[in-house]
């Protein structure tokens, strides 16, 4: 993609060349032709790289999680054995503290019901009427 000194707004031409400048000299741009720029190729394959270990490093936590959520299998039925029946919300809160400083600590209502609803799958628990309960 190219960039012209035209194409920044709100900047008047002198500004404009100061900061094209700016970033020609710490070798993330460099000029194509006059007054057109670029993102140097290395900027470009160092950007992609990123991504890719950004991409990386979620799937890793969102492992962690899963794993450490799947520790937690005991926990939670213990919980609704004791209770009966349980919603998601309270299972969630009860989650949260138990793991408020792990990996698993910041879970969202409905990442603990996936957790929930794949344990219904595995005929573990039952859901009805809102709240979760241990098959009969």
């Amino acid at each position: 993609e190219l960039w012209s000194q035209r194409r920044v707004r709100g900047l008047s031409l002198s500004q404009t060349r100061k900061k094209l400048a700016f970033w020609v000299t710490n070798g993330v741009l460099k000029e194509s032709s006059k007054d057109m720029f670029e993102l140097e190729t290395e900027v470009k394959q160092t950007q992609q790289v990123v991504v890719e270990e950004m991409d990386s490093a979620m799937v890793k936590i969102e492992q962690v999680r899963e794993e450490e959520l799947e520790g937690f299998t005991f926990y939670v039925m213990g919980v609704i054995n004791q209770s009966g029946q349980v919603t998601v919300e309270r299972i969630h809160k009860l989650l949260s503290l138990v793991l408020y400083d792990s990996v698993a600590g910041q879970l969202t209502v409905e990442e603990v019901k996936t957790f929930l609803d794949k344990k219904v799958k595995q005929k573990l628990l039952v859901y009805a009427g809102g709240v979760y309960k241990k098959p009969k």
